[in-house]
């Protein structure tokens, strides 16, 4: 049975400058997450092109999954300030694309990341992960590797009923052997690729059964429009992160909801 999910849009001003490139301005207000003890939250970071979402639990531990495109850094930067982190615990980095992992160096520099995980070894990775198996990305967080294709990392997070498929790839041979899993239980999907393609089909959609899509932007690629006609048609909700701006999926172990701001 699907979760109820909950959308909540938060009154915020544009005028922060959310894609702006510059430095953190200290009279912007700073964003508590709330996480009571068992909750965790998965933001997905604006940036003007790119993926980086951040994990972050009770006790402040967090994972940077991606850190966006070149160019990208003061943006993220500020968000990190904004959400209160000084630390990464671990870096994840689901693509050895520009788009989502430039710079990952310098988060791990300067925020300590003492593990960088990747599906294809080179130069600052410590951690590869392989087809097929599960590791604890947190305390009780679960990602198991569903698909790993030419290093891209397609992974279901699990926490307590929230189960995201984040797709690194969107390549036929990919979508087809997942849909050979047990996905049925998927709450959020990542959309691989930006969206750029139309590889997703009706059948594929209808068995993951989604009820919220997430899609990053990059510069000059428009989401396919034949895909987002499917995801509207099956009423999945669509968040493109460079329209709705910040959006953050916070849960505990029994149910989730999905704020923007």
């Amino acid at each position: 049975m699907k979760l109820f999910l909950l959308t909540w849009s938060l009154l915020a001003s544009w005028s922060l400058g959310i894609f702006a490139e510059e430095s953190f301005d200290e009279t912007v207000k700073k964003i508590d997450l709330q996480l009571e003890e068992e909750a965790l939250a998965f933001v997905c970071l604006p940036v003007a092109s790119g993926e980086a979402m951040l994990v972050k639990n009770a006790s402040g531990q967090t994972v940077l999954i991606n850190t966006g495109g070149r160019g990208s850094i003061k943006q993220i930067k500020t968000w990190l300030e904004r959400l209160h982190v000084r630390k990464i615990n671990k870096i994840l980095l689901t693509n050895n694309d520009k788009d989502i992992s430039s710079s990952f160096a310098f988060y791990k520099e300067k925020y300590g990341a003492r593990e960088v995980i990747a599906g294809k070894n080179q130069k600052g990775v410590t951690t590869v992960w392989k087809e097929g198996e599960r590791h604890l990305l947190l305390p009780n967080v679960t990602a198991d590797v569903l698909n790993v294709h030419d290093g891209a990392l397609t992974l279901r997070f699990q926490y307590g009923r929230l189960c995201m498929l984040y797709m690194a790839s969107d390549q036929p041979a990919v979508v087809k052997s997942l849909i050979h899993i047990p996905l049925k239980n998927v709450n959020i999907l990542k959309v691989a690729n930006f969206a750029k393609h139309d590889h997703l089909s009706t059948a594929f959609l209808k068995r993951v059964d989604p009820q919220a899509a997430i899609i990053f932007p990059k510069q000059g690629i428009h989401p396919n429009e034949h895909l987002l006609e499917k995801l509207y048609q099956l009423w999945i909700d669509i968040y493109q992160i460079d329209k709705v701006g910040i959006m953050m999926i916070k849960c505990n172990l029994t149910h989730y909801k999905i704020i923007t701001f």
